[in-house]
C-alpha cells in the first residue's frame, strides 16, 4: 500500500523532529557523527542524513539510538508510551 501524500506531510516532520533529538543529545554526549555511527552500526552519512530528517530510521535503529545515547525511547520519539 503506497503513501499518500497526506500521510507523507504526517511522516515526514516526525523524522525531522526524531533526527533533530538526535543531533541534540549526540552535542550533549560530546560526540561526533563518527563516534555515534560505531556505536549504533551505521554509516556516519546515515547519522548526518537522519539527523537532516532525510532519512527514515527502521524501528530497530531508533531502540539503538535511544539506547545510546541514553535516553528514554518516549524522549527520542517525541511521545508518551
Amino acid at each position: 500500500m503506497a503513501c499518500t501524500i497526506e500521510q507523507s506531510e504526517k511522516i515526514e516532520p516526525l523524522y525531522v523532529a526524531i533526527g533533530q533529538r538526535v543531533l541534540e543529545e549526540r552535542i550533549k554526549a560530546g560526540w561526533t557523527q563518527q563516534d555515534l555511527c560505531g556505536q549504533v552500526r551505521l554509516a556516519r552519512s546515515s547519522i548526518a542524513n537522519i539527523e537532516l530528517g532525510r532519512q527514515r530510521v527502521m524501528l530497530h535503529q531508533i531502540f539503538d539510538l535511544a539506547e545510546v545515547l541514553s535516553i528514554p525511547l518516549e524522549d527520542l520519539l517525541g511521545v508518551s508510551i
